[in-house]
């Protein structure tokens, strides 16, 4: 009993930690104080999930009006009225914190975010070789153990998906929601990848040289070739058959 009753405190407060901190940043994000420290430069990752984010607002929002209009009962009306206010306010501060927490680069070297969490902070150094490549990742965690052949992989997912792979000189022990875990590579996801994998290999990392992993491909237009003339050359305008005069 008293186990599962501390498993109970302990994601409750958990929670309260999390929902507390959507609301310190959506806060940030009024203000326009991200949190990008002196000396080091933000590498966004919103762009993965923006659009679900932002879906999510407006679909809320939408929501909310209509219920208000709607319902004729006043106590169910006031109901329905906080909690999708709540909801609003939850995913605002949701997209806040993607957006005021980004990844971070610095001379030292780099710092892997997820939301308000630093997930990892990886010396130049440290880093064996970076690459860009796409991954598409299932579930809902967002950051997510995967045991490799070189070790264990650590995927820090957005919008299920990684555009990134780390590899580490040596493994590097990180405190996870899982637990104090060791990890050998990671996988994330930045809105500008080639950028990033570019300065880590600037500062020794090796791997291929990096693309752009989600660049659309332009169709080529098929041209049409040239209809032969009686005489077997291509139709010129003067081969063109006139009306008689």
């Amino acid at each position: 009993m008293r186990k599962t009753l501390g498993v109970v405190v302990r994601l409750a407060a958990r929670a309260v930690r999390f929902e507390v901190g959507l609301y310190w940043s959506l806060l940030r994000w009024v203000a326009r104080r991200p949190a990008v420290p002196t000396g080091t430069v933000a590498v966004p990752y919103v762009g993965g999930v923006a659009a679900v984010l932002w879906l999510f607002i407006f679909l809320s929002a939408v929501e909310l009006v209509a219920l208000h209009l709607l319902l004729p009962w006043e106590p169910v009306r006031l109901v329905l009225d906080v909690l999708g206010l709540w909801g609003l306010v939850w995913g605002l501060g949701l997209a806040a914190g993607f957006r005021v927490y980004p990844h971070l680069v610095g001379d030292a070297g780099l710092v892997v975010r997820h939301g308000r969490r630093t997930v990892a902070v990886i010396a130049w150094d440290a880093l064996a070789t970076a690459e860009t490549r796409r991954r598409d990742r299932g579930g809902s965690r967002a950051l997510q153990l995967e045991e490799g052949p070189d070790g264990t992989v650590l995927h820090v997912v957005i919008g299920g998906r990684t555009n990134i792979d780390l590899a580490l000189r040596h493994p590097l022990e990180l405190a996870l929601p899982q637990g104090r875990r060791t990890v050998s590579t990671l996988r994330l996801w930045a809105d500008d990848p080639v950028a990033l994998v570019t300065r880590a290999q600037a500062a020794g990392a090796g791997g291929a040289a990096p693309v752009q992993p989600f660049r659309p491909v332009r169709p080529v237009r098929p041209t049409r070739p040239a209809r032969p003339s009686r005489s077997g050359g291509p139709v010129r305008r003067a081969d063109r058959p006139t009306d008689a005069a």
